[in-house]
C-alpha cells in the first residue's frame, strides 16, 4: 500500500492560487516587490516648492524696497521725504563780505559797492544839475538835460566803466539812458569814458547826460545788459 501525502494547507475561505490575506505567504510562494513611487509626482512637488520660495522672495524684496515703508516718527529722513511737509527751505547764502544787501535810494555822494567774483568797485553819483539847454547841436526833446557827475573806483581785481550802465528813472516811471543826451554839449568834453580793463587802484570820473522832463527821480546802476540792477541814488 503506497503513501499519498496530504494536499498543502489552505487557510479557511482562501481560494487556491492566491496569496493569503493576512500574515506571510507560504514557503515557496513568490514575493512581489513593493510598487515604485512615480518620478513625476516627485518632480511636481519640487517645482511647486520652488515656486513658493520664489514668490516669497519677491514679496520680501518688494516690501523692503517700497517707498511707502514708514520711517520712524521724528526722524529727519522721514521729514525730508514726506511730500506733505512741502519742500525743505535751503538756507540762503550769506552776502559777500562788505557788500550791503540793499543799495537802492542812496543819497547823492554815497558810494554803491559792487562785488562780482574777484572784482570790487565803488560807484558814486557825486552831484547833478538840470539845464534847459546847452551849447550842443540839438535841443532837448522832453524839457531839459540832466547832467550827473559820476565816479567809478576799482578797489580789487579788474572791472569796467561805461556811461550806459547808468539810467535815469523818473517818479512816474519814465526812463532815459545816456544816448539821449549824447549831442547836448552839456558834458563840456568831460563825459565818462568807457573801459573794460579798470585795474585795482584806478578810477574813472566824468559826466553822464540825460534828456528828461525834470530832475525828479533816481539814477539806477546796472553793470551790464545781463545783470540785475545793483542799486540807485535818489535825486533830491
Amino acid at each position: 500500500m503506497s503513501y499519498t501525502p496530504p494536499p498543502p494547507y489552505q487557510p479557511p475561505n482562501q481560494q487556491p492560487g492566491f496569496p493569503p490575506q493576512q500574515g506571510y505567504p507560504p514557503p515557496g510562494y513568490p514575493v512581489q516587490a513593493p510598487a515604485k513611487k512615480s518620478k513625476h509626482g516627485v518632480l511636481i512637488a519640487v517645482v511647486v516648492g520652488a515656486v513658493f520660495v520664489f514668490c516669497g522672495s519677491m514679496a520680501l524684496i518688494g516690501f523692503l524696497g517700497n517707498d511707502e515703508v514708514k520711517k520712524p516718527a521724528g526722524s529727519s529722513a522721514a521729514a525730508a521725504d514726506d511730500p506733505a511737509d512741502g519742500p525743505v527751505d535751503k538756507p540762503k547764502p550769506a552776502p559777500l563780505k562788505d557788500e550791503p544787501t540793499d543799495q537802492f535810494g542812496l543819497a547823492v555822494g554815497k558810494p554803491l559797492i559792487l562785488q562780482d567774483g574777484n572784482s570790487k568797485q565803488e560807484i558814486t553819483v557825486k552831484s547833478f544839475k538840470f539845464y534847459k539847454s546847452c551849447d550842443g547841436i540839438g535841443d532837448p526833446k522832453l524839457g531839459g538835460y540832466l547832467v550827473v557827475d559820476v565816479q567809478v573806483v576799482q578797489k580789487a581785481g579788474v572791472g569796467s566803466a561805461n556811461s550806459l550802465s547808468f539810467e535815469y528813472v523818473s517818479d512816474s516811471g519814465g526812463t532815459a539812458n545816456s544816448m539821449s543826451g549824447l549831442f547836448s554839449g552839456c558834458d563840456d568834453g568831460a563825459e565818462l569814458s568807457a573801459t573794460n580793463s579798470l585795474r585795482a587802484g584806478q578810477k574813472r570820473a566824468g559826466k553822464v547826460v540825460f534828456d528828461v522832463k525834470s530832475a525828479a527821480g533816481e539814477i539806477e546802476y546796472t553793470p551790464d545788459w545781463l545783470s540785475k540792477t545793483a542799486g540807485s541814488w535818489k535825486l533830491k
